[in-house]
């Protein structure tokens, strides 16, 4: 019989996350790792530039709405950003292929994959924060698909609706027009929210180190509106 080595592990680094009393603590070694299985001490989703765009997702976002009796929730935010939207629901062909289809204001009904990207990608956003009541979500790119004249109203439905929800939200763009809709938006709807709120830059210095620099909703506003900076 032979004898089996193991294989040598070093420890790279440490890992340790604390929230209220739960502390995990783990060594991170080379080539090989472990992370005790741990209840996590919030739940996260991460939304990227193409989510909207799985079909099988979409599918399952509506489905679990529909089960729940929050479709009519997120229909009506939408509705705020898209008026011509009055409903959305779900057509199964005789062969058992499906499609969500979208009801417009005059009765007409129209795929979701054949409305425009904004109206795609806000069902999407405002489905999963239906669904992920409490938790962290991460969207990327939160300007994209989204045209300047519907910015104002996504952000200012988008912050209201994550508030009801308790979500707290992280987003990324590099969108200044963006960014002034949303600050503008944000302050017209709630100036204590607009408080609430935490703008992020990061920037490499002239010692290749990545610096941050963080504002309040109220100061980034502020800057902007005096002094035209750049917080993107």
């Amino acid at each position: 019989m032979g004898i089996v080595k193991a294989t040598p592990t070093f420890t790279v680094a440490k890992w340790q996350i604390k929230h209220k009393k739960q502390i995990v603590s783990e060594n991170i070694t080379s080539p090989l790792s472990f992370v005790s299985k741990v209840k996590p001490c919030t739940q996260a989703k991460f939304i990227d530039r193409f989510s909207h765009t799985y079909f099988n997702e979409i599918i399952q976002i509506y489905s679990a709405l529909k089960r729940s009796n929050l479709i009519a929730n997120v229909v009506t935010v939408l509705n705020k950003v898209f008026p011509e939207i009055k409903n959305i629901d779900i057509l199964t062909y005789p062969d058992g292929s499906m499609s969500i289809i979208s009801i417009l204001e005059n009765g007409n009904t129209l795929p979701l994959y054949a409305c425009g990207d904004g109206v795609q990608r806000c069902f999407f956003i405002l489905g999963t924060i239906t669904l992920y009541k409490n938790c962290i979500i991460c969207i990327e790119g939160i300007d994209l698909d989204f045209h300047p004249d519907v910015q104002s109203k996504f952000s200012k439905n988008l912050a209201q609706y994550a508030q009801k929800c308790n979500v707290q939200l992280f987003l990324t763009t590099l969108n200044i027009e963006f960014i002034d809709n949303f600050l503008n938006s944000i302050k017209e709807l709630d100036n204590e929210l607009l408080k609430d709120t935490r703008f992020i830059t990061l920037k490499e210095n002239e010692d290749n180190a990545v610096v941050h620099r963080c504002l309040t909703g109220d100061e980034a506003y502020e800057a902007r509106e005096d002094f035209n900076l750049d917080i993107r």
